[in-house]
């Protein structure tokens, strides 16, 4: 009998350390800085805990699109982590000093709270862009895959001289 007692003690270890793990809630934003036509990416992740309620936030000043939702869970050696992500895209409706609210979660854990963020809207803003660089291609280091050099474009009037001489 008591080996049995051992034995569940035992299996249910790991299980308790499952458990223990600590939830988490964070609020990502794209930017601390947009224009006024631009969108802003808000993305609520709440981590190793069973969400029991979700009261959507309120963004006061933006235009609000979404959430769109996504889940995940992985057992790695036994270690268990999942994770929800509720993502919002956000159309400022006036330039200023705009603020995130801080965003409330009921767990099974208890009440997770994130940090209010301040977005600064300008009328005219130009954030710096970086040109995208061009995706290699699998064939583009190829020696087999050679691609000939290109040839300038035809323009019209020449192929339609061509065609006039034909026709007489």
């Amino acid at each position: 009998m008591k080996k049995i007692w051992l034995y569940l003690l035992c299996l249910s270890l790991p299980l308790s350390m499952v458990a223990q793990k600590e939830g988490k809630i964070s609020m990502e934003v794209s930017s601390d800085t947009i224009g006024l036509n631009s969108t802003l990416e808000v993305s609520i992740t709440v981590e190793n805990t069973q969400i029991k309620r979700f009261n959507p936030p309120q963004f006061d000043g933006f235009k609000v699109q979404g959430p769109s939702t996504s889940t995940s869970m992985s057992i790695i050696n036994g270690n268990v982590s999942q994770s929800a992500t509720y993502t919002y895209y956000l159309t400022p409706l006036e330039k200023g000093t705009l603020k995130l609210g801080a965003i409330n979660v009921h767990t099974e854990g208890g009440i997770l709270t994130t940090d209010e963020k301040e977005i600064v809207v300008l009328e005219n803003f130009d954030p710096e862009v970086k040109p995208k660089k061009r995706r290699q291609s699998l064939w583009d280091e190829d020696p087999f895959f050679r691609r000939s050099t290109p040839q300038p474009p035809r323009t019209l009037e020449k192929s339609k001289k061509k065609y006039e001489t034909e026709k007489l």
